[in-house]
């Protein structure tokens, strides 16, 4: 017997995949129902409507990366390894709940005001982890005197485009995709002299 956990997750999962092959807008209640095997009597006694199934689908999949980068945050380690397992546990979440990430970057738009505020104020505080390990690495000249905000931005930019060409199935793993990112945002994609910590970029190389 499935119990009122277990139900509200299988409907969340359900809705979350058929917001990702449909969009939200074409979904219904009666889809979401067929896919989880229930009546439109049983999803309304968990949701008032597809509106807080969409809500409670962004809002617990951001509360969960929250509570994860809290704890990385926490950690005794460098702001190097920090922001290196912030990029991996964001990065795995897509190869674990595709769905349910790509949903929450796609779909937020189609909230209500008052829903779309505090699935925005979960995301800046999840966004304000990653500035402050950036900023713990400048300080600690771990990282360059770099502009933090636009930094943040960029990294969570390349992290979430992720969710737009990733398969499982394809030729690299999530675990390789989250090495090879680290690896570019650690010695960037320049080639250097030898010898030198200057970048080496010949005229025919630029853009």
């Amino acid at each position: 017997m499935v119990n009122r956990e277990g139900r509200q997750q299988k409907i969340l999962l359900e809705a979350a995949n058929l917001f990702l092959i449909k969009g939200y807008e074409r979904t219904t209640i009666e889809d979401i129902t067929n896919a989880v095997g229930i009546n439109k009597a049983m999803l309304y006694y968990y949701f008032p409507d597809k509106q807080n199934v969409l809500f409670e689908i962004i809002i617990s999949s951001i509360q969960q990366m929250l509570s994860q980068s809290k704890a990385i945050e926490r950690l005794k380690i460098s702001p190097k390894k920090k922001l290196e397992l912030l990029i991996q546990k964001h990065l795995m979440r897509f190869a674990d709940l595709k769905s349910v990430p790509a949903i929450s970057h796609a779909e937020m738009r189609n909230l209500s005001p008052r829903l779309l505020k505090r699935c925005i104020a979960s995301r800046d505080r999840y966004e304000g982890i990653f500035r402050n390990v950036i900023r713990e690495g400048i300080e600690a000249s771990e990282f360059r005197n770099i502009d933090i905000n636009l930094s943040t931005a960029c990294v969570l930019g390349l992290l979430n485009s992720v969710t737009l060409w990733y398969r499982s199935d394809g030729r690299y793993s999530m675990e390789d995709i989250s090495a090879r990112i680290i690896d570019i945002l650690d010695s960037g994609i320049v080639a250097r002299d030898p010898g030198s910590d200057t970048p080496h970029l010949h005229a025919t190389q630029a853009v």
